[in-house]
């Protein structure tokens, strides 16, 4: 069986929510507006290529960058959209409301950006964006990828792994565990642990950009035993439901939390979930009451 962090997250934030979206393969009722994830993907994008595509060697490194704002953009929207996901800049939640206002807002984003690699030497003889760490754990492939793996050059010459940040709240969408699971795939695919784990956030300026992350060896461990607990975990449940959609509190039960259901692209089929959210339960398509939805489940 295959676990990234997010669905390793997803399980043991809801694992009603984690049945639809990796088990049930469930089409969401109401497409999720991709807005606010826009600035985040495209500055994350730019500076993959940045990185990867060497960019950092060429003479004018902010005009080459800048010229790719435009169009990266424009490929997320579209890729999105093909996934099922919508644009709807008339939302009252979305942070952007055209998408010129996105475009103006990542080009100030570069700059800064660059500011904080110049401050944090982050650049070296290993500087790679979106490094695969997929490693087979007790017969389970563990899987992820790092934003940025980076040999920093004098005076530090460690070994950093980053995750860069695009919201406008520094603390709301951090999660240290993330980096912690990123650290304990690169000790298994290369038997060598990092140095230190940090987040960037691209909206701060730069000597408060970067926040570092501890862990240890001893608890990588730990987090390796309980992912496995947890592919232990869904496997009994796929087996106890034998093909049916979860309900009540069997296999994958719901775990309603309002700040959780707000945010789960499956809140209008929960009832639960509808319930802490006073959102109106839907039908699964055809009409059928989604407690009464029978799906094959590839076990």
């Amino acid at each position: 069986m295959y676990l990234s962090y997010s669905g390793y997250k997803t399980y043991h934030s809801c694992p009603r929510s984690y049945w639809h979206r990796y088990l049930g393969k469930t089409i969401p009722t109401v497409p999720d507006n991709r807005i606010n994830m826009l600035y985040g993907s495209a500055v994350g994008t730019i500076f993959e290529s940045f990185y990867n595509d060497k960019i950092w060697k060429r003479d004018n490194v902010l005009v080459a960058l800048d010229t790719m704002i435009e169009p990266t953009v424009k490929r997320i929207v579209q890729e999105e959209m093909r996934k099922g996901g919508m644009f709807n800049w008339d939302d009252p939640k979305a942070n952007y409301h055209s998408l010129d206002s996105v475009l103006d807002i990542v080009r100030k984003a570069i700059p800064n950006g660059l500011a904080i690699i110049k401050l944090h030497r982050f650049l070296g003889p290993l500087a790679e964006a979106e490094m695969k760490l997929d490693s087979e754990v007790s017969g389970h492939i563990l899987g992820g990828r790092a934003d940025f793996v980076i040999k920093r050059t004098t005076p530090y010459g460690d070994l950093v792994i980053l995750d860069g940040k695009g919201s406008k709240h520094r603390e709301k969408y951090v999660d240290g565990m993330q980096l912690r699971w990123y650290a304990m795939l690169y000790r298994y695919r290369f038997q060598q642990l990092p140095d230190k784990l940090g987040f960037i956030f691209w909206r701060w300026a730069p000597p408060k950009s970067v926040d570092w992350v501890d862990f240890t060896p001893e608890g990588l461990s730990d987090l390796s035993d309980h992912a496995i607990g947890t592919i232990k975990h869904i496997e009994e449940g796929q087996v106890a439901l034998r093909g049916q959609a979860p309900t009540g509190e069997g296999p994958f039960p719901a775990v309603p939390e309002k700040q959780h259901c707000n945010l789960c692209s499956y809140v209008t089929l929960c009832p639960e979930g509808a319930a802490v959210t006073k959102s109106p339960l839907s039908l699964a398509p055809g009409g059928v009451a989604v407690e009464d939805v029978s799906l094959d489940v590839d076990l």
